[in-house]
Formats: C-alpha cells, sequence, structure tokens
C-alpha cells in the first residue's frame, strides 16, 4: 500500500499540507481533483511539495520520496502513459538520490 501528501508553501516558507491519500493498493493512484485555491492558493507558481510513502504490513510508514514542484511545473511535465524515457516524469527524490518517478498524466 502506498498513501502520499501534497503541501504547499506559505509566505513564511512553512509546509502546509493540502491533501493526504488514504493508503493505496497498487502503483497507480486515483484521479484527483483539487481547486486551484485549494491546492497552492490560486498561484501556480507556489511551491508544493509531493511525498510518497509505503506502508508495511505490520503499520510502520517508509519513506519513499519527496519532490518539490509547482501546478506550472506539473503541467510542463504532462505526459501520455508509457514514458519509458521518464524524460517528463516528476523525480523523487531521498537523501539528494532520484528514489522514483511519479508520471503526470
Amino acid at each position: 500500500s502506498r498513501k502520499h501528501t501534497e503541501y504547499q508553501s506559505n509566505i513564511e516558507n512553512i509546509w502546509i499540507v493540502v491533501y493526504r491519500s488514504g493508503f493505496i493498493a497498487g502503483t497507480l493512484w486515483k484521479k484527483l481533483i483539487l481547486s486551484l485555491s485549494a491546492l497552492c492558493n490560486s498561484d501556480q507558481d507556489r511551491s508544493l511539495m509531493i511525498e510518497i510513502f509505503y506502508l508495511e504490513k505490520n503499520g510502520k510508514h517508509i519513506f519513499i520520496g519527496k519532490s518539490e514542484t509547482s501546478v506550472n511545473n506539473l503541467l510542463t511535465l504532462r505526459n501520455p502513459v508509457g514514458n519509458a524515457e521518464k524524460v517528463l516524469s516528476l523525480k523523487l527524490l531521498k537523501d539528494g538520490t532520484e528514489a522514483g518517478y511519479i508520471d503526470v498524466v
């Protein structure tokens, strides 16, 4: 199972949770619709942080990785499913090292 959390930064550069998913079995998330005002206060260049965790059977959350982005950046990364080269994928980082990718469709 996986879950993800999205944050936006405020003027003081403090991350504010704007969405936290439930636990998701498998590797594909369901379509998520959030208003621009809820996601980024209608500022498409505002920083967003996406964090991904894995839920072990014992209930422990294992951090997979995170990525800082913006709505405008996500729009530039939109691509069809099957992006084998990962050129247009959002990179997840863990301790400064690439830990995976998110395809934005």
